[in-house]
């Protein structure tokens, strides 16, 4: 299912809901607006899905079941720029359109058009108002086609029909409504799907896990692991093409460029090799140690099968955060199946009743390096499986020695008015859970996982800017961009009174940095001391000179970091 290829039928009302009615631009400019970022998406990241439109309420009448000011507009293509375009200069019309009508000719696209075994899905755009004697459509005939097919229904509109009291609601949107909740559709409102496309995201992909058991001494249980958290992939890389500007008779404007690499090594005598005359090897101690393939494939460490091996438990605070070191990927362990679950959650169940974590040798496949993880017991989390969350611990060259004075004088002299101010400051930028008044949910700003890249963002709106403008500038980033990593006003208003206060409170005069010094600075100091025949290697520091460590007064850096973190 995950490269599965999807096929995505847009049909927009263009016209009025009948003859006493005014036109609305709202929907359309919003529908235009999410078009354009659903189109984008698959341009970037599903290039190989198609998408076709329709339009009801059109001037022109093209459809094949001959219905009237319903036009189909494209046969199902590739998404492209230029469908963008065709969406952007959309016009609203003084024709009456007729959402039903425009429903039942998607379908007949879809039969027609999306002759792949794809996943085919309808996304509507109207106001759903007053349809004249909507009683003349068999809704079960509807239904129906759209379950036979296999279509997938999304109704987009204005106004929150599912909350609407039920006698204010009319036999049109009461139509929708009864067809969405038969087909197992989706009905939204505008500022809902903006909210859905308003960044540019990776669809998810089916999950495929990792399978192994998890050895304890002779019990083997079978396991299965994902990726929770992962870094997505590098952004494509730039592709070469010709200059619009090139004047060759041979060469084509705006061309690919075919970029054929040869790897060919330089001697000291400035003759090539190229890769079947070379050997890798290491130089130490003057000598140049030669490795055939053979000898690569010899030194290698062989760790053997695939294994998930039990070493030890220990307690939870022994494996601290600063051991978290993994950059790649967190993941989370399952039992493989039903059968060996309760001997996996009862392994959980010790192991959080005891606070223990287990230390595991992994290896990922055959003769890979093998690493050591620590298994963190997850369980009674809303939502959420009970589940092993797996981190990769660093042997001991990933470790980084760090050494400071401890601070316990510097706390012990702060005054109680002074903690209480910064207690104050702490719960003045506190995030707090919001209500969305237009979704109902509870949103969860700055958590992990709730903030795209804006960095990204800013280039897939750079892309679709030039690609759609060529000959203009590139715009400055979207404000709402440059908001993703500001502080929220309220929060702002809420800690001026304790910041003003711990400016009183707390001296911030710049002489400390004054006395601020690195290294450099201490061996200039001492080399202009010392007489100009002392050797450069009795000084040990000259041999360090590329040491920036920072030389501190001992009256900042004096706190016992680990007494501090305990009275917190």
């Amino acid at each position: 299912m995950a490269n599965k290829k999807e096929s995505l039928i847009f049909v927009i009302d263009v016209g009025i809901s009948s003859k006493d009615s005014l036109s609305n631009s709202f929907l359309l400019d919003q529908a235009k607006v999410i078009i354009r970022r659903l189109v984008e998406r698959k341009i970037f990241y599903r290039p190989k899905d198609e998408i076709g439109l329709i339009l009801s309420g059109s001037t022109t009448s093209f459809n094949e079941l001959n219905f009237k000011n319903i036009q189909e507009v494209n046969s199902m293509q590739v998404p492209n720029w230029d469908l963008i375009r065709i969406v952007s200069n959309l016009k609203l019309t003084d024709y009456i359109s007729n959402w039903v009508k425009a429903l039942q000719v998607a379908i007949d696209y879809a039969k027609r058009e999306c002759i792949d075994n794809t996943i085919k899905t309808i996304v509507l755009f109207s106001d759903f108002k007053e349809v004249s004697d909507v009683t003349q459509f068999d809704i079960s005939k509807i239904i129906s086609a759209l379950q036979s097919q296999g279509i997938k229904l999304l109704a987009i509109g204005l106004e929150p029909l599912l909350n609407k009291p039920q006698d204010t609601v009319t036999s049109s949107e009461n139509f929708i409504l009864n067809i969405c909740k038969q087909v197992d559709g989706t009905y939204k409102i505008v500022d809902q799907a903006l909210d859905d496309v308003s960044f540019i995201r990776k669809k998810q992909s089916k999950l495929l896990p990792w399978t192994c058991s998890l050895e304890l001494l002779d019990v083997k249980i079978p396991i299965k692991s994902y990726v929770k958290v992962t870094k997505e992939s590098r952004f494509p890389s730039w592709k070469l093409i010709t200059n619009k500007t090139s004047q060759s008779k041979t060469i084509e404007p705006n061309k690919p460029v075919k970029v054929e690499r040869v790897k060919e090594h330089q001697g000291r005598h400035r003759e090539f090799h190229n890769s079947e005359h070379t050997i890798y090897g290491y130089t130490y101690g003057g000598v140049f140690i030669p490795f055939s393939k053979e000898d690569e494939e010899a030194m290698l460490y062989k760790s053997g099968p695939k294994s998930y091996k039990f070493l030890y438990f220990t307690k939870k605070n022994h494996v601290g955060i600063q051991y978290w070191c993994s950059s790649t990927s967190n993941r989370i362990i399952l039992p493989a199946d039903e059968s060996v679950a309760p001997q996996f959650y009862s392994l959980m169940q010790a192991m959080n009743n005891k606070d223990v974590v287990a230390i595991v040798r992994k290896v990922y496949r055959e003769n890979s390096t093998p690493n050591i993880v620590a298994l963190f017991p997850r369980i009674n989390i809303p939502d959420e499986p009970w589940c092993f969350v797996e981190i990769v611990l660093p042997f001991a060259e990933d470790v980084r020695i760090i050494e400071f004075k401890p601070l316990i004088s510097f706390v012990k002299n702060l005054s109680k008015e002074q903690n209480e101010i910064v207690d104050n400051l702490l719960d003045a930028f506190m995030l707090i859970d919001t209500n969305d008044s237009s979704t109902k949910k509870k949103r969860k700003e700055f958590m992990p996982g709730c903030i795209p890249n804006p960095m990204k963002q800013n280039i897939f709106n750079m892309l679709s800017y030039r690609a759609l403008n060529p000959e203009e500038p590139l715009p400055s980033i979207d404000i709402e961009l440059t908001k993703l990593l500001e502080s929220y006003q309220e929060i702002i208003e809420r800690s001026k009174d304790p910041i003003k206060k711990i400016k009183e409170l707390f001296d911030f005069s710049d002489n400390i940095t004054d006395n601020i010094q690195t290294s450099k600075d201490t061996i200039d100091t001492q080399s202009k001391e010392q007489p100009l025949n002392v050797a450069k290697n009795n000084n040990p520091a000259i041999d360090n000179d590329t040491s920036e460590e920072m030389i501190l007064p001992s009256d900042i850096l004096d706190v016992d970091m680990d007494s501090l973190v305990n009275n917190i």
